[in-house]
């Protein structure tokens, strides 16, 4: 797999997600976490979410049947356990909500309290089995959400890509 290795710890990629997702799960002992940046009552859901509801519609009916939806809370749904036990777990992270003063539905400080709470998820996992863990995701919180990549960028940096190998995918290709 090409990818593109810029200044942040992450790899970026052109290529299909779910395609590198399953060609993951089936050549390694990894499970691959999914987060999915979503509004509270699934408001503001963006193409990817669609395209993941589309995919796994268990993701949506976990979602519906959810009443723990706060803002800043992680919802995980295992989506897909393969023979070697390795799983593709969809993280809703509920980071989203009314258009605040600075005109963005994305707020940061539930942004990085989801994005804690997956990394301490994975390193429970990891520490649990003998499956390393990747996240694998699609560049978030920059389109309708309106929130500033860089900064989305810091924050995978600081918290996910310290510990884990962080697969982020351009959005024309999710």
């Amino acid at each position: 797999m090409k990818l593109k290795y810029t200044d942040n710890k992450f790899f970026m990629s052109k290529k299909d997600i779910f395609f590198v997702i399953n060609e993951t799960i089936n050549a390694n002992d990894t499970t691959v976490i999914i987060p999915n940046a979503i509004g509270l009552n699934d408001a503001g859901h963006s193409k990817f979410s669609n395209i993941l509801y589309q995919k796994f519609p268990s993701i949506k009916d976990n979602i519906e049947l959810s009443n723990k939806q706060q803002l800043g809370s992680s919802q995980y749904i295992v989506v897909q356990t393969n023979k070697q036990k390795n799983q593709i777990i969809c993280a809703n992270m509920f980071c989203k909500q009314a258009r605040s003063k600075y005109n963005r539905i994305l707020d940061y400080g539930a942004l990085a309290s989801c994005m804690l709470q997956i990394r301490s998820t994975a390193k429970k996992l990891s520490n649990n089995t003998d499956k390393k863990i990747q996240i694998h995701s699609p560049k978030f919180g920059t389109g309708f959400a309106g929130g500033d990549w860089r900064t989305i960028s810091n924050l995978i940096n600081d918290i996910w890509a310290r510990d884990f190998t962080c697969f982020i995918y351009e959005p024309r290709n999710v």
